[in-house]
């Protein structure tokens, strides 16, 4: 049984993205909201979590909240991944 679809583990690691190309996170914004909506729209009651963040950006989830992303931010603490949902379709 498949409980939850993670979009993309430690996104804002610059080994994994890279920020010069998208220096705001607005096309790293724009595909997480397309691959939650894709997701929902084939298991809508599948939640759906992006990967834990590296603590390399203090404001990457601000941004991210801000760019319609997430729906909720749940921390954690210290040494725990948060759990970040995405928006829901």
């Amino acid at each position: 049984m498949i409980e939850a679809a993670m979009i993309w583990n430690e996104p804002n690691n610059k080994s994994h993205w890279d920020p010069e190309l998208d220096p705001d996170w607005s096309r790293f914004a724009r595909m997480g909201r397309i691959a939650g909506e894709a997701i929902g729209a084939e298991a809508p009651g599948l939640t759906r979590v992006l990967g834990g963040i590296s603590p390399i950006d203090p404001n990457f989830v601000s941004n991210m909240i801000g760019q319609g992303l997430f729906d909720r931010y749940l921390g954690a603490p210290a040494g725990v991944e948060p759990d970040l949902r995405c928006v829901s379709a």
